[in-house]
């Protein structure tokens, strides 16, 4: 009996098919792992939101509802809202993002079935023809039935072929089918996330609503207390030039020191803290050796808290031209939390000023930073400090029941921006 030999279109058909597919699979494969870490990105952005968000609605209700805290309840306020709305637009970054997500696994449930069939119906072919050949029901008399010994091994060596084909053929759409179905449990799952990302940005949008409505209430009851913000200013300026004094004095001795010794700054303590910290930092932080090798990665001074009050020259939120200046940045915090040193150092002060109670001024280097309203201190003049070392707990104004401490960065007599040195986020 004699054989044709395969037409040219069943010899290349298989392994050309094994080669789209595999390009397929692995083109598309890689579009999660890139996107994967966007996905990540964002999630991580919105946890973090949602935790200071929390911790903003907690300080909002621990201040005072006295006349008193209007503007600290109008400045807290003021945040949250802002907060939650960069909430609201990292979910919808998340909605658009589950929006191509769900669209190229749409597609590719879509070309996975293609891909299925188109086998299938190789894969059928491929039977047809070794039917019309017998070469599944006799193999061993297809081979006997050649002419001579070479196109009997030709015969096998087709045979053999055939059999890896057809085993590969079979595979090849069996894995498919799992990858479908993988893929159309994934669209499912995505699905579901997306309705739960557009019911929370709904909820956030309502609370954001409220938020703004609350922004303008106490906008309006700060318009009736305009003198008595006034007045409450014009004596934070007198004590504000009483604690630039206090630094740039330090400062000056401190230079005026160095100068004597023949020394341009104090060397680093090679000898541990003679002071045993309150509380042991958490974590070791990734920081440099020198002061100055650290801008935007220092820690806080307060484990939770927000920018209260920026630095620099600016007007004021609710009085009509009036500027105000700040040397420093105020946070504000929780009740009883921690004040923490920045970076190790040398106390060089402890004072006390009526507006800004107890102070700690910290030398390192040719760079000074400056810690105000601390209810207690718990280092003395002369003491070396570490990174993160307790020196302190926050002063909480009774009247108004809030939490805020003055941090003040200084680089010889020059005044920095501490949120240039500081970590972007502080949890």
């Amino acid at each position: 009996m004699k054989c044709r030999k395969p037409p040219l279109k069943f010899r290349k058909a298989i392994p050309k098919w094994i080669k789209i597919v595999f390009i397929f699979i692995l083109t598309f494969s890689m579009f999660p792992l890139e996107a994967q870490k966007s996905k990540t990105q964002l999630e991580e952005d919105r946890n973090r939101l949602k935790r200071q968000v929390r911790n903003l609605e907690g300080m909002f209700k621990e201040t005072s509802q006295k006349k008193l805290a209007t503007y600290d309840r109008f400045v807290t306020m003021k945040k949250q809202a802002e907060t939650r709305e960069e909430l609201i637009n990292v979910i919808e970054e998340e909605l658009s993002m589950a929006d191509e997500r769900i669209t190229r696994t749409e597609e590719m449930i879509a070309a996975l079935e293609v891909d299925i069939e188109e086998l299938k119906v190789n894969y059928a072919s491929m039977m047809r023809y070794a039917l019309r050949q017998k070469l599944t029901s006799n193999p061993l008399l297809f081979m006997l039935s050649a002419s001579d010994f070479n196109e009997a091994f030709q015969r096998w060596q087709f045979l053999r072929q055939y059999d890896q084909h057809r085993h590969k053929q079979a595979g090849l759409i069996q894995r498919t089918a799992e990858s479908l179905k993988r893929k159309q449990t994934q669209l499912i799952e995505r699905k579901q996330e997306k309705e739960n990302l557009l019911q929370s940005e709904i909820e956030q949008k309502d609370l954001h609503a409220r938020e703004m409505i609350e922004v303008k209430k106490l906008i309006g009851q700060l318009k009736s207390q305009e003198n008595r913000l006034r007045t409450n200013i014009d004596i934070k300026n007198r004590d504000k030039e009483k604690l630039n004094n206090l630094i740039t004095d330090v400062i000056r001795s401190n230079m005026k020191n160095d100068r004597a010794q023949g020394r341009k700054q104090t060397p680093r303590p090679s000898s541990p803290s003679v002071t045993t910290p309150r509380s042991a930092p958490k974590a070791e932080i990734e920081i440099g050796t020198s002061f100055q090798q650290n801008r935007g990665k220092l820690p806080w001074p307060v484990d939770n808290g927000f920018i209260s009050g920026r630095f620099g020259k600016q007007s004021h939120p609710t009085i009509k031209r009036l500027e105000i200046i700040n040397n420093g940045i105020d946070i504000r915090t929780r009740k009883g939390s921690e004040v923490r040193a920045v970076f190790e150092g040398k106390v060089k002060s402890v004072s006390f000023i009526p507006e800004y109670q107890n102070v700690v001024i910290i030398q390192h280097g040719k760079y000074y930073t400056t810690y105000s309203h601390l209810r207690n201190v718990s280092v003395n003049t002369g003491d070396h400090v570490k990174a993160m070392q307790s020196i302190g707990s926050v002063y909480t104004d009774e009247n108004k029941n809030t939490s805020e401490i003055h941090f003040e960065l200084w680089y010889s007599k020059r005044r920095l921006n501490p949120k240039d040195w500081i970590k972007k986020y502080n949890n």
